[in-house]
């Protein structure tokens, strides 16, 4: 990997032959945060990589770019960490265009969570997002993962419970990295076991360059070791 102040991803561990690892994954769905800074108001697509023997935050992706955008690097991310068993939440149909894209990328089935009705990904509702987000709490709190992102432990701090009982970031923070990881835990703790051995000979994926989804003018800063 080579650095790149511009990048989409930050990488704190490369990927270590016979290592399984998860992937959660929040879709941006380009709303607007209330009291957010003029020039930075829109939510983020957000991905985290976690390595599934240690509980380790290895890499995060964290940029404004379109679903299939998204879903072309969570493609090449989920490769490059030996086939990561891939979570991407499917709210408001955004996810199910990203799944698509990975689909087309020959990304392989099996490396897809499925909920109990066999589709693919997670869906967030009203029923689930507290039980999915106290999971994350207890999970921190019992130190079951080492989260090396001073960014989602900033969104973490700010998280709160709103008066009509809706769990988001704070007026003007957004929350998009604590959702991933939240996500990313979820999918640590029912990842099946021994995937690596049906993807040996998986053909690797092309590269598709990338394409933006909104002008910005905040850099998003990327670090690879």
């Amino acid at each position: 990997a080579i650095p790149n102040e511009r990048g989409f991803w930050t990488i704190w561990k490369r990927a270590e032959s016979g290592r399984e690892y998860v992937v959660g994954a929040d879709i941006a769905e380009g709303i607007e945060i209330d009291g957010a800074p003029a020039d930075d108001k829109r939510d983020y697509s957000s991905a985290d990589v976690l390595d599934r023997h240690t509980g380790e935050q290895v890499a995060q992706f964290h940029a404004q770019v379109t679903p299939d955008e998204f879903g072309r690097q969570l493609a090449l991310a989920g490769e490059w960490y030996n086939w990561a068993y891939m979570n991407p939440e499917m709210n408001a149909g955004y996810g199910a265009h990203l799944v698509d894209t990975m689909k087309a990328e020959k990304y392989p089935e099996h490396c897809f969570y499925h909920r109990e009705n066999n589709e693919i990904g997670w869906k967030t509702t009203n029923v689930n997002k507290k039980p999915l987000l106290s999971a994350l709490d207890m999970a921190i709190r019992d130190k079951e993962l080492v989260i090396n992102s001073e960014e989602t432990v900033r969104e973490l701090r700010s998280f709160i419970v709103k008066p009509d009982g809706r769990l988001e970031g704070g007026a003007g923070n957004k929350d998009d990295r604590v959702i991933s990881l939240a996500i990313a835990y979820r999918t640590l703790i029912t990842a099946p076991a021994g995937r690596m051995t049906d993807t040996v000979s998986q053909k690797p994926i092309r590269y598709i360059p990338y394409k933006p989804m909104y002008e910005s003018r905040r850099t998003v800063r990327s670090y690879a070791n």
